[in-house]
């Protein structure tokens, strides 16, 4: 039953961290010039302040994601007389013995998921900072 509200709980401050850093820097500017051209409060929000707080909350869950797979011992600790068994505690469980294919199977799909989830983070990374450039530098270029 404390599997999952232990490590909620734990990992739930770096998540407000990391976006509350980034809510800070971005301060109210650009909100205020979308509500002075006539957006709403919901559609600032949802077109202004989302966007920008999009790669913070990635970033953040990224993070969280790789320190919930770290953090083994508590969760099996936790789970020691639960019926059930976490990913990582089937995948230790069978390695202690003699492996089984579905052990390396699933081992194999947490690799790869990994891996995808940093190449997705990385590409949409890229994404953002190419707009920021293309902005920044279109910006420049206007005649004061």
């Amino acid at each position: 039953m404390a599997i999952l509200p232990r490590p909620t709980f734990d990992y739930t401050d770096l998540d407000f961290d990391a976006v509350r850093a980034r809510l800070i820097s971005l301060g109210r500017d650009m909100e205020e010039a979308a509500m002075d051209l006539g957006a709403s409060p919901t559609q600032s929000l949802r077109r202004v302040t989302l966007p920008l707080l999009l790669p913070a909350i990635l970033a953040s869950g990224a993070i969280v994601f790789a320190i919930a797979l770290d953090d083994f011992v508590t969760v099996q600790q936790l789970a020691q007389d639960a019926p059930t068994a976490t990913v990582s505690m089937y995948i230790y469980g069978t390695a202690r013995g003699a492996p089984t294919p579905a052990a390396n199977a699933v081992g194999t799909l947490m690799l790869s998921a990994s891996t995808l989830i940093i190449v997705l983070a990385y590409v949409f990374y890229r994404r953002s900072v190419r707009k920021q450039g293309t902005k920044v530098a279109a910006g420049a270029e206007l005649p004061a």
